[in-house]
């Protein structure tokens, strides 16, 4: 399965890309999921739309009738605001936070970053001004699934209020390839040391299907893992 942003569509037309997305304002249908939608460039979303800066763009949507956009530098700001938003349009939302997004987000996010200036012997940097956007198929589905599955282990130590999703992935991908900087960094992210300690094991343990991960350019300038 592919890492999807809910309704994040590919856009774009022969006049270049367009201006943001459109707003649904019917009645959902059902739970509206809440996440943040990372911008490419620090300006477009994966699917091409442009929005600008800053990068601290939120999506709410059931996928279908509601969809709204926001800015906001954390969840709680970004729930308030479409709730605020919903009420000018006469409508109500239940809002659920896509947790598995946003840990998608960072895990990807410090993938690129830690590969950017990586060296092949003949002296090249393969990674040089590749995105999100560059990843394969395969690619998505096992970041997909690795993280999904590093989720699920890590809600057992986390504490209920835990909310720093994006942080978590960035960490996940640090400690499973050994970078030096991890969750142990961050005990005050993840309630205490102990938590901290326990998140840096889980993604460093191969028994459960993580540890270290390879990634390289193919032949057809894709992302592979």
């Amino acid at each position: 399965m592919a890492i999807e942003y809910p309704t994040i569509t590919k856009v774009g037309t022969r006049y270049g890309a367009p201006m943001g997305r459109e707003a649904w304002k019917e009645a959902p249908e059902g739970p509206v999921k809440l996440f943040r939608l990372p911008l490419e460039d620090g300006a477009y979303d994966f699917g091409g739309a442009y929005w600008g800066a800053p990068d601290n763009l939120w999506c709410a949507t059931d996928g279908s009738n509601f969809r709204a956009f926001v800015r906001a530098e954390t969840f709680q700001e970004a729930a308030d605001a479409v709730h605020t938003l919903a009420q000018t349009w006469g409508l109500l939302v239940l809002l659920e936070h896509d947790a598995l997004s946003d840990v998608v987000t960072g895990y990807i996010r410090c993938l690129f970053f830690c590969n950017e200036e990586q060296e092949d012997d003949d002296g090249t940097t393969p990674f040089e001004g590749k995105g999100p956007s560059d990843l394969s198929e395969q690619a998505h589905d096992s970041i997909q699934s690795d993280c999904f599955r590093f989720l699920e282990w890590a809600k057992i130590y986390l504490p209920k209020d835990f909310s720093d999703w994006e942080q978590l992935g960035q960490d996940f991908y640090y400690d499973r390839c050994g970078h030096g900087v991890g969750a142990r960094d961050r005990p005050e992210v993840y309630g205490g040391e102990e938590i901290a300690d326990q998140l840096s094991e889980i993604a460093k343990d191969r028994k459960l299907g993580f540890g270290e991960t390879y990634e390289y350019v193919g032949d057809d300038g894709k992302v592979y893992v």
